[in-house]
């Protein structure tokens, strides 16, 4: 398949981008200013919307693309995902190595942290590529 994201004008000789990625699915991000009971201090935490058949289609070399705008905060960042039922319920995806709702994102697989204001230097347009492994995301 050719790729979509560059065009070429033969005629004048143009070249033009868009920024949607080729065959990139980008799913909805919320970033929320703080959740009751969690640790504010130290997380932001956000929340990406999936759909219902979400965890059985998910493959690792693909990831979960997101877009998230710059945020000021010298503070770490746990993401979860929210699944929209048909029947109007909500449900979180859990993480099976705490049993809890949250997925911590890490720099790489040896879990260094990284925090959300220096997400920027890893890239400036907000596109974001997240691989989920062993209870957490790398970024």
């Amino acid at each position: 398949m050719a790729r979509q994201d560059i065009h070429v004008d033969a005629i004048y000789g143009e070249v033009s981008t868009t920024d949607n990625l080729t065959n990139k699915v980008f799913y909805p991000f919320l970033l929320f200013d703080e959740i009751q009971g969690e640790d504010n201090d130290r997380y932001c935490y956000g929340e990406i919307i999936v759909p219902v058949n979400f965890e059985t289609k998910y493959r690792d070399k693909n990831g979960i693309h997101i877009q998230m705008p710059y945020y000021p905060a010298f503070k770490e960042l746990q993401i979860r995902f929210r699944i929209d039922n048909p029947n109007g319920g909500i449900e979180y995806l859990v993480n099976h190595t705490n049993n809890l709702t949250w997925f911590p994102v890490y720099a790489n697989s040896e879990k260094s942290p990284v925090k959300i204001s220096e997400y920027y230097g890893l890239n400036e347009n907000g596109n974001f590529n997240l691989i989920m492994k062993d209870g957490f995301l790398i970024i």
